[in-house]
């Protein structure tokens, strides 16, 4: 392959990267450094007051109520408590600003986490174990809540009929536009790879061709 082919390849694979790692990380990039927990870190918060775990979606957040430090606040529908006390399934949320390690939040954000729970308001923060609860991530920190905490309930003011399995369908019963885009993602990076070798392969055999 000759070296423009090696550059088109790659531009391709990198493009891939990205938009894999956009679709896999909604949150975006912060100034914030710290280790990424992972689900075995549940283990780790059994005995630390203020930290709360549950399953819940961002119903809205208002950027006018924010502060100095780049936080705004808004109103989290919690549907799953594993560690608590949450004392109503409409809580105030804080979206951070991402420099103190708390998390931008935007409506409709489905999440199984930690976070703080301070002054009546729940703050997830970046380096707390975190995921959409209707992707395989989600399923597995849910696994790791359960064995960590019980099998949790539903909040005070939640619908009588709620369940785990009603606020965390997998991938084969859940979002089929999430699931189509997680399928078709590697299959269309795929694609474009072998169109560019093969676009590179045909110039060099004509080229090559008495």
């Amino acid at each position: 392959m000759s070296r423009l082919g090696r550059v088109g390849l790659a531009a391709v694979l990198l493009a891939s990267v990205f938009v894999t790692a956009r679709l896999a990380d909604p949150i975006g990039t912060s100034a914030c450094s710290c280790m990424v927990s992972g689900p075995a870190d549940f283990d780790k918060l059994a005995g630390q007051p203020g930290t709360v775990v549950f399953i819940g979606t961002v119903q809205s957040i208002d950027q006018r109520a924010g502060d100095q430090f780049g936080h705004a606040r808004g109103v989290l529908l919690v549907q799953w408590v594993y560690k608590g006390p949450i004392p109503s399934a409409r809580m105030p949320v804080v979206s951070g600003g991402g420099g103190d390690c708390t998390m931008a939040l935007d409506a409709g954000q489905r999440m199984i986490t930690a976070a703080t729970l301070e002054d009546g308001e729940i703050t997830p923060h970046l380096c707390s174990p975190y995921a959409d609860p209707t992707t395989p991530e989600g399923q597995q920190l849910i696994q790791a809540a359960t064995k960590a905490f019980g099998a949790g309930a539903a909040p005070p003011g939640a619908e009588d009929s709620t369940t785990p399995d009603d606020v965390t369908p997998d991938l084969r019963g859940g979002d089929p536009v999430l699931f189509a885009i997680v399928v078709a993602t590697p299959i269309i990076a795929i694609v474009l790879i072998l169109a560019v070798v093969g676009m590179f392969r045909r110039r060099e055999d004509r080229k090559e061709a008495p």
